[in-house]
């Protein structure tokens, strides 16, 4: 997909409640089969948001990085188009 496209795609995603259709038409349109996040297990309100868009959980990435001194797990989300 062409970086513009890519950018796109971020802008469009700040727009919850239009955005969500818009990205995934862009998606579409550039020949995406599928979305894919990753995102910290303990941020509730943005679990709570991707789920809302239509991502599942797919699988956590066990001590994927640190953060404030600590391992953290990510949990990686999947939205097919």
């Amino acid at each position: 997909m062409p970086a513009r496209a890519l950018l796109a795609l971020e802008q469009i995603a700040d727009d919850e409640d239009t955005g969500s259709a818009a990205r995934d038409d862009l998606g579409r349109e550039h020949g995406f089969h599928k979305l894919v996040l990753s995102a910290f297990p303990f941020n509730a309100g943005g679990m709570a948001l991707y789920e809302r868009l239509g991502y599942r959980t797919v699988g956590i990435y066990r001590e994927q990085g640190r953060l404030d001194g600590k391992w953290v797990d990510t949990i990686i989300m999947e939205k097919l188009l």
